[in-house]
């Protein structure tokens, strides 16, 4: 087991901060004077939060994440302390909003306004549009920690063991890593409650879960309370199998040092670099098979050896799983525009016709490029300019058209090259179609005509979008596109010409190498539904789940996705008119309904918005459900099958539901499921044509192909079909366990005509 680490709060708000940066001229934080704030994007107003933040003795502290988020869950904003603990939020909508302050070092715990644990239970404050409400002080307070000791088996203390906590959601809320003496306490502090600890592997160990478990799910849930330390969670971690062998040039018999050697398998794997005898070590491998892979670590080398397999026992060590290194093939070319002039830097993929092998490379000054370490094989290539008209070889419109280098190591194979020719470019204004102004942030989309993006660009902050000279003559559609990461997320997409339908759009006719200037928009203001999601018993909110917006022809026409506060809005606005909403939660076992409390589409009372008003209240409770759980195995082994999906039929033949089967063949459909009597089966991966389902259904109940070697679709009751499969009964608020399903084998006949 592998414990992979997440970054830390401070490294995902750098993140946000640069990409916040780099998209400066599409968000509405500071390009958006003209236009009106919106909803979906709370950052796009002008009011201001601030306050300062303190540690107890009113000891001001520096670096604290200070968010602001919407009462739906949406983040307006956030700002870091300074060297005198002040904070200031600035960009917000008016509203009321939940602060979350959030200290990374020491023991302090993360703490919602006024000094509460969680958002649900956090205090909002109110700030007026364009007003600044200063004030929000908070004095942080101790949480609680794990601290404890980490020993490789019949080794001592492990260091540089990444330690991680996780809260009953499996989110990772707090990490550690062991000291010179194997010893760690976690950081942030905790509020009080129960978490589990998860142990990464290192220096040769298997990472465990406390106390000595494989996976989260197993365990031990541990409870601690705040302000305190609960010591004493100690482990000791087993020690992982190796693989080790060495790399060699299979022209001289020489050791090659400097290459990369990865393994992959159960668990994970590693990588390890050739020394100067060209020996390697990837350590700490749970028990199983693992793909070898060995590269050279700078490009341009030429050599390339095939994978291998290699089977680890552990905690054994298996050698002499040695790699030979050959010389690979070459494939070069050079890269021009019409007049013969050399493209400097256009980006050139080669890719093997299986996929196995796939690599990037660029053109130089002179236009050459060259790709080394190729398997014998046949290959594609692919031109993708940025500025002229993309072609694969040989003078092919796409890939998937390209054709074929046959390549033979070691030999070179030259003049694949390209002649390029400037495409046409679009350009143009998009505006608010009430005012006017210019509206940023919209994903101007060149489709072609099965309406695949050819191109794209954003408009910018003065409105304007330019999409590059890289289009064929031709036809195609353009369309506006709504974006919900910024204040375009208010308006209504639509096509050049003003329609809302691809089919009902105007084409634009582009004539290469010309420009086609004055395409523009004029986008209206929609309406945004907004509403929560809870459980109908507890009124707790439901924190994970989609909603799905159809329109007057059952289609869906817009999502929304359930924050941590079980609030939701659809991702952008949507044009006046009569809707029907579907709430889903994701593996909670709840019953999927449509609004308001209806079983069916049919059923469900419709939404009518009115643009630009935003629509609220279209609210959910959802009802738990019924679980169905069991094993499946292969009926000639006994052993767990884990090679397919559970897949749940209600009483009229409808999928409802599916499964995941864990590693040893246990599965539980966290759908939850209404009262009713349901067929449940097991379908192979592979089995995903309607032919090949319809014949194991039409199958005589209990009877298998004649011709008995491949595992076929099987339902409880041991038939082929949900048709005649033994009915399981669910009861809401309970799980149906004890559904097995051993996997029966066969084959499907082809059809003969004479």
């Amino acid at each position: 087991m592998k414990v992979r680490s997440a970054p830390s709060r401070l490294v995902v708000s750098l993140i946000i901060l640069t990409l916040a940066t780099a998209l400066a001229a599409v968000h509405p934080g500071s390009s958006l004077a003209a236009i009106a704030p919106a909803s979906c994007a709370p950052d796009s107003g002008s009011a201001t939060i601030s306050g300062r933040v303190t540690l107890p003795g009113a000891v001001p502290v520096s670096f604290v994440l200070v968010t602001a988020y919407t009462t739906y869950g949406d983040r307006g904003g956030y700002d870091y302390t300074d060297a005198s603990g002040n904070y200031q939020i600035t960009g917000l909508i008016g509203g009321s909003y939940l602060l979350a302050f959030e200290y990374e070092s020491g023991g302090y715990a993360t703490e919602w306004y006024n000094n509460q644990p969680s958002p649900t239970t956090a205090t909002p404050v109110t700030v007026p549009q364009g007003g600044l409400l200063g004030g929000v002080n908070v004095e942080l307070a101790l949480g609680a920690r794990f601290s404890g000791q980490v020993n490789g088996a019949g080794a001592g203390p492990l260091q540089s063991v990444r330690v991680q906590v996780y809260d009953s959601a499996g989110q990772i809320v707090a990490r550690a890593i062991t000291d010179a003496g194997g010893n760690y306490t976690t950081s942030p502090g905790l509020p009080s409650g129960s978490y589990r600890l998860g142990f990464e592997g290192a220096g040769g160990y298997l990472g465990r879960y406390y106390s000595d478990k494989p996976s989260l799910d197993t365990a031990d849930a541990l409870t601690v309370a705040s302000p305190s330390v609960r010591g004493g969670t100690n482990i000791t971690l087993p020690r992982g199998g190796s693989i080790s062998g060495r790399v060699t040039s299979a022209a001289t018999g020489l050791p090659l040092s400097g290459m990369t050697v990865s393994v992959s398998g159960p668990g994970g794997g590693g990588y390890d670099f050739t020394d100067a005898g060209g020996n390697y070590t990837v350590d700490g491998l749970e028990s199983g098979s693992y793909t070898l892979r060995a590269e050279p670590l700078f490009d341009g080398v030429n050599l390339f050896a095939p994978t291998r397999t290699a089977a680890v026992t552990a905690p054994n060590a298996t050698t002499n799983a040695d790699i030979v290194m050959a010389a690979g093939g070459t494939l070069t070319g050079r890269v021009t525009d019409t007049s013969g002039t050399p493209l400097q830097n256009i980006t050139v993929y080669v890719s093997s016709s299986d996929g196995e092998f796939q690599e990037y490379v660029q053109t130089d000054v002179s236009g050459v490029y060259q790709a080394t370490g190729l398997p014998s094989g046949e290959y594609g290539v692919l031109f993708r300019p940025s500025a002229f008209i993309p072609e694969a070889y040989n003078d092919r419109p796409n890939f998937s058209n390209a054709d074929r280098v046959t390549v033979t190591a070691p030999d070179t194979v030259s003049n694949i090259d390209a002649e390029l020719t400037k495409g046409a470019s679009v350009r143009g204004t998009v505006t608010d179609a009430a005012t006017g102004d210019p509206l940023p942030g919209v994903y101007v989309e060149v489709l072609d005509s099965t309406g695949d993006r050819v191109e794209g660009s954003y408009s910018q902050a003065d409105g304007t979008y330019q999409i590059s000279s890289t289009l064929p003559t031709g036809s195609y559609l353009m369309r506006f596109n709504a974006d919900e990461r910024n204040v375009s997320c208010a308006y209504v997409t639509e096509y050049f010409g003003g329609s809302r339908s691809r089919a009902a759009a105007t084409p634009l006719n582009v004539t290469a190498p010309a420009e086609v200037a004055n395409i523009n928009a004029a986008m209206d203001r929609g309406s945004i539904i907004f509403g929560r999601v809870t459980d109908a018993a507890t009124g707790a909110p439901i924190t994970s789940g989609s909603v799905s917006v159809r329109d007057a022809a059952g289609e869906v026409v817009m999502f929304g996705r359930i924050s941590f506060l079980g609030g939701y809005h659809t991702t952008t606005a949507l044009p006046s008119g009569s809707y029907r909403i579907e709430f889903s939660d994701y593996d909670g076992g709840y019953v999927d309904e449509f609004y308001s409390d209806q079983p069916s589409l049919a059923l469900a009372t419709p939404v009518v918005l009115t643009a630009p008003a935003d629509t609220l209240g279209v609210d959910a409770a959802l009802e738990k459900g019924g679980l169905i759980a069991g094993r499946v195995t292969d009926v000639s082994t006994g052993q767990p099958f884990t090679g397919g999906s559970v897949v749940v039929y209600d009483a009229a033949g409808k999928q409802v539901a599916y499964g995941d089967i864990a590693d040893d063949g246990g599965y539980t459909v966290l759908t939850g499921l209404p009262n009713g009597s349901y067929r449940v089966g097991v379908i192979p991966y592979g089995y995903d044509t309607p032919v090949e389902l319809a014949s194991a259904q039409a199958r005589p109940l209990g009877v298998p192909p004649t011709t008995d070697r491949r595992l076929i679709p099987t339902f409880f009751g041991g038939v082929f079909g949900p048709g005649g499969a033994t009915p399981v009964d669910v009861t809401a608020g309970s799980t149906t366990s004890g559904i097995d399903i051993a996997m029966r084998r066969g084959v499907f006949l082809p059809l003969t005509g004479r």
